[in-house]
């Protein structure tokens, strides 16, 4: 699939890390994200009805990732892309990319990004790259 949607930089806050300091209260996530999905419809028809309304997606994901708790960022990302997956049927696949913004003294940010589809959504496919918490 060659058509993509994407938003960057969501700006969320999870609770999220290793340590009982880091876990104290949540911290500031940027989640980026790539949808792959057939956009000749709603390019065509000019219909919302005919694409996945990005708006709405990302008010709903903002509340799954604050509602969520985690010790790795892997493990957000993967969570990410089942809920998406899970919600959006017109979705074929997803890239979730989460950085933890100073999660590294001296590193600006640590991210770890996972691709999933709907043949994988659950299974080992994709990749993560980064670090936990």
């Amino acid at each position: 699939m060659a058509d993509r949607l994407q938003v960057r930089g969501l700006r969320a806050h999870a609770l999220l890390g290793v340590g009982a300091e880091e876990r104290r209260a949540p911290q500031p996530v940027l989640v980026d994200l790539v949808l792959e999905l057939d956009l000749e419809p709603a390019g065509s028809s000019d219909r919302i009805e005919e694409t996945v309304h990005y708006g709405e997606l990302c008010r709903s994901l903002l509340a799954h990732v604050e509602a969520t708790s985690f010790h790795l960022i892997e493990a957000l990302a993967r969570s990410v892309c089942r809920f998406l997956l899970d919600r959006y049927p017109r979705l074929h696949a997803v890239t979730v990319r989460v950085e933890k913004p100073a999660a590294v003294r001296g590193a600006a940010a640590v991210s770890a990004e996972v691709r999933r589809g709907r043949a994988t959504s659950g299974g080992s496919a994709g990749s993560a790259s980064g670090a936990g918490a």
